[in-house]
């Protein structure tokens, strides 16, 4: 115990430059795009459902009526537990980056069918998509912020990060009320997925899931990224060291379980 009250003390002594703070903020650009994207999504049925039961709203669907509104604005919501289960089978596998990029795919998908919708099964299709989307964002993002960044700023940076989301709800509803057409209104909104996706290309890996797979130099490598390049003897000596005794001993504890496993069976 004292030993892990004196590695937890440690962490709090990394000594990076100004550098440092810009180089994580930066990193986390992709994630705040996620959360602008959860916030169109999550305002998208509000806004259409309100445009169709306006007859004067030409969008080439009936009114919905209030059965079918009901389950359009559910739908979501009783998809995002299947997201965030999806994600957690894949989360390991792909890494955080990757898994972050798959996020946004149903979300574009839905906006297009959204664009070209003519049968409420559409829409609640649109609806089971985005809640897949919702549910599968939440678990990479969160992993993400905390492996990459420095223990100091990682709880201040992910409140930065969740203010995004009533950014991307306010927009949203912002280019409804300058559009009044939903459609348009979709296919303006649909270009937030489509640069998180840009974005997440140019994000650095995490250090932790990298060491995990075995990476160690491009681990360090890219540590030195989100640390603003510090000096060599800054990067190795303190917090990559403590990174690669943490990922030895999971790697050690599922070593040991999948020997568990295969003693069991026979």
């Amino acid at each position: 115990m004292t030993d892990l009250k004196k590695e937890m003390e440690s962490n709090i002594k990394y000594k990076y430059s100004l550098k440092s703070i810009f180089a994580q903020s930066l990193a986390l650009a992709g994630p705040c795009f996620i959360q602008i994207g959860i916030g169109i999504e999550l305002t998208c049925s509000t806004i259409i459902i309100g445009a169709l039961a306006n007859d004067k709203n030409k969008n080439g669907l009936q009114p919905l009526t209030d059965e079918q509104a009901s389950w359009f604005g559910s739908l979501l919501f009783l998809f995002t537990p299947l997201g965030s289960a999806l994600s957690s089978l894949t989360l390991n596998r792909f890494g955080h980056k990757t898994c972050m990029i798959i996020t946004n795919i149903p979300f574009i998908v839905s906006q297009i069918m959204f664009f070209y919708a003519n049968s409420i099964e559409t829409l609640y299709a649109c609806s089971m998509l985005m809640g897949l989307s919702v549910g599968y964002s939440g678990g990479p993002s969160s992993s993400y912020i905390g492996e990459v960044c420095e223990p100091k700023l990682r709880g201040a940076l992910m409140s930065a990060t969740n203010v995004f989301y009533y950014v991307g709800s306010l927009l949203f509803t912002l280019i409804y009320a300058i559009t009044l057409e939903w459609r348009l209104t979709v296919l303006i909104g649909m270009s937030i997925p489509i640069a998180t996706v840009v974005i997440l290309f140019m994000t650095p890996q995490s250090p932790m899931w990298l060491l995990t797979k075995g990476e160690s130099l491009k681990a360090q490598r890219t540590l030195g990224k989100l640390r603003g390049w510090p000096s060599q003897e800054t990067c190795s000596s303190k917090e990559f060291k403590e990174m690669i005794a943490y990922t030895s001993s999971v790697v050690y504890d599922e070593d040991d379980n999948e020997t568990g496993k295969c003693l069991f069976k026979k």
